[in-house]
């Protein structure tokens, strides 16, 4: 039988660290060919360190900058609707303030 995986992200080392680690954490990833399931506490910790010297790598330093800069897609979408709202607010204002005239 398989074995799931599912995590919980934080971000205590802010959001761009929770999305990275969910992009590139996975046992099939760090293991060796060999893992079993009776060797899951093994596999998990070396997983986690492998995680851990992968963000001390320039490559990440450069995706957790673009993904500051960018936001999660969660926080994107909230972006987008915040100015969709502030769009809305601001039209509705515009064709109050026309029938004045």
């Amino acid at each position: 039988a398989g074995v799931g995986l599912f995590g919980v992200f934080d971000g205590h080392g802010g959001s761009e660290v929770a999305h990275f680690c969910a992009r590139h954490f996975g046992i099939g990833q760090f293991s060796p060919p060999e893992a079993t399931p009776d060797k899951l506490e093994t596999v998990l910790s070396d997983s986690f360190l492998a995680i851990d010297d992968m963000l001390a790598l320039p490559e990440a330093k450069r995706e957790l900058a673009e993904l500051r800069q960018e936001g999660t897609p969660e926080e994107q979408e909230e972006e987008r609707r915040a100015r969709a709202r502030g769009l809305e607010v601001l039209q509705q204002s515009l064709a109050m303030d026309l029938q004045g005239y």
